[in-house]
């Protein structure tokens, strides 16, 4: 009888000293899991936690019962931290014919604190409704670093995307109908300047789905001369789409940095150019809207602020702050067989001490100007090639002087 009433007191023995957190494991119908540098808190091992992407991506893609879809959702919340992949951080290749559609949501502890780097930190395909908040993937690659194929969609809320050089998010492959991307409250840079390698292209480049910024910032800066022949905030091509409003474009050529002239010809781009449409679709193409664009190059480069070639622009009401070194020149529309939809409304005539040798297309650039005038007031004057002054004045009907 005493070998009985000893027992209860040994289980509790057990129970203080091994708590049953200790042998915590992954329910595999879970519907949120974590992602943690460390999966024990206060000496409590957590249910459902990983510490690494590969076992991440590998529970996500092999093991996760029933598939992630629309009627089972799964959530990672990923505390604290840097996660890191020897190559690809995130893969998620989505199988709709094997149940797997993607609805899985990332939801970071703030785009400072949550860091997910790799060479490719993202990398996306057949997946519809992503989403990832408050977090900041960091791409060390010097070609690609998010990549997204086969249609889809996602949604970005306070992300922070930085890539080392190359292109920050590129479309590779389509779907078999338009994918769709929104972005509210976010950072999307690429730089040369913590790689070794000098290849910096398109911050942000669509073939193929429609992608919406609202608030949000596109950034490229070359800080030294770069492989590429051209540096870019924000490409269109074939099929894809661009929505940007409220937000801003940056395209930045720091000192000592030299680029081809600013051209588009065909689908072949260079120099340092803000926003570039080559899309072909006859839907495709970029509208801009209530945004800041920035080009500023430190160097006497040819810059450009909007180019086309077979593509559209339609950029009304945004405002421009461009420049460039001594013996650059400053453009600010190319078309080459596209469409940049005017008028539009810029500043005063520029001021040749700060944006040297100026161009842009006949009829496609207005502005105002309050001095000279016949009358003494101000007149709407419209840009022409036939005007040495290259300024038409629309009341006076004639070239300003």
């Amino acid at each position: 009888m005493k070998t009985f009433r000893i027992f209860p007191v040994v289980a509790l023995l057990v129970y203080f000293l091994f708590p049953s957190s200790a042998f915590a494991v992954i329910d595999n119908n879970a519907p949120s899991v974590k992602l943690r540098t460390t999966c024990t808190e206060g000496s409590v091992t957590l249910d459902n936690c990983f510490t690494d992407l590969s076992s991440l991506n590998n529970w996500i893609q092999n093991t996760r019962l029933p598939k992630p879809s629309a009627v089972n959702p799964l959530l990672i919340e990923i505390g604290p931290g840097k996660f890191t992949g020897s190559y690809n951080g995130l893969t998620l290749n989505c199988n709709p014919a094997a149940g797997y559609t993607g609805f899985i949501s990332f939801h970071g502890s703030g785009r400072s604190n949550t860091i997910i780097e790799a060479d490719v930190p993202l990398s996306v395909s057949s997946c519809t409704d992503l989403q990832f908040s408050e977090l900041m993937m960091h791409g060390t690659e010097s070609v690609f670093n998010i990549t997204w194929s086969g249609g889809g969609n996602s949604t970005w809320n306070n992300v922070d995307v930085l890539a080392d050089g190359g292109y920050g998010w590129y479309e590779l492959t389509c779907g078999s109908s338009r994918g769709q991307h929104y972005w509210f409250g976010s950072r999307i840079r690429i730089s040369n300047s913590s790689s070794s390698s000098s290849n910096v292209g398109a911050n942000y480049i669509s073939t193929c789905d429609e992608s919406w910024f609202i608030g949000s910032e596109l950034q490229a800066v070359a800080t030294v001369s770069t492989n590429n022949n051209y540096v870019s905030a924000l490409v269109t091509g074939g099929n894809g789409i661009a929505h940007v409003y409220g937000s801003v474009i940056r395209a930045i050529a720091n000192a000592n940095v030299t680029l081809p002239a600013a051209n588009v010809t065909g689908g072949a781009i260079s120099g340092l150019i803000a926003a570039v449409s080559t899309s072909t679709a006859p839907d495709a193409g970029i509208h801009i809207h209530g945004t800041g664009i920035d080009v500023i190059s430190a160097n006497g480069n040819h810059v450009a602020a909007l180019a086309a070639s077979g593509g559209m622009i339609h950029a009304n009401q945004s405002a421009y702050n461009m420049s460039t070194g001594a013996g650059g020149k400053v453009t600010r529309i190319l078309s080459n067989g596209g469409h940049i939809h005017a008028p539009y409304l810029w500043e005063h005539i520029p001021n040749p001490t700060t944006v040297p040798n100026f161009t842009s297309v006949d009829g496609a650039d207005m502005t105002t100007v309050t001095t000279g005038t016949s009358d003494g007031q101000p007149h709407l004057v419209i840009y022409s090639a036939n005007c040495s002054s290259k300024w038409y004045d629309a009341v006076d009907k004639i070239c300003r002087p």
